[in-house]
């Protein structure tokens, strides 16, 4: 008799979800939506923003010449560490993939249960659900954690040392020299 109590009860909550007006669906599919987009968006945004810094700083020559300094300094900075092998840098990519993988997974696998237990809590109703939401909370957590133990020092640590990443700064210094060349010649 309970079991078929639970099972109307639940039968019940599913029938009245409406998805277009409930703000839990919406903030379920924004929520997925924003996990989706992240690695994209992120990823985007390294590529671009060196680009961005030196067309912003082509404004004027002390801004170019400013521009110039940093990128030195920072290649500078860079040069004091060996170089890395391809080998190696690849091996290093990998783990920060890795790495971003298992925080994707994490987080994944935290949504789930946090959306399991909010959407279902007929499901719970004989139970108490709070551990199984501080397990979510903790496993969300330790991914934040990870990515800024992993994303923090992996990522530094390999973009001083890794010969693409120095061969980019170099394009973008010989450029923004050319670029400077050009404007004090036609002044």
């Amino acid at each position: 008799m309970c079991g078929g109590f639970l099972h109307r009860t639940i039968r019940a909550r599913i029938l009245h979800i409406s998805f277009h007006h409930d703000r839990d669906w919406w903030a379920l599919v924004i929520s997925v939506i924003a996990l989706v987009g992240a690695y994209p968006l992120s990823l985007l945004a390294n590529l671009t923003s060196p680009s961005l810094k030196n067309w912003w700083a082509e404004r004027s020559v002390a801004a170019i010449k400013a521009r110039i300094q940093q990128l030195e300094k920072q290649l500078e900075d860079y040069e004091k560490y060996k170089e890395l092998t391809e080998g190696e840098d690849y091996i290093l990519r990998a783990v920060e993939a890795l790495a971003m993988l298992l925080l994707v997974c994490i987080l994944m696998l935290a949504m789930v249960l946090l959306t399991i237990i909010s959407i279902a809590p007929a499901a719970f109703y004989d139970r108490n659900a709070t551990p199984l939401m501080g397990l979510a909370l903790a496993g969300m957590i330790f991914g934040f954690i990870v990515s800024i133990v992993v994303f923090g020092r992996y990522s530094l640590f390999r973009t001083k040392r890794s010969p693409a990443d120095r061969e980019l700064l170099r394009k973008a210094l010989n450029s923004l020299k050319d670029t400077l060349a050009q404007r004090t010649t036609t002044q």
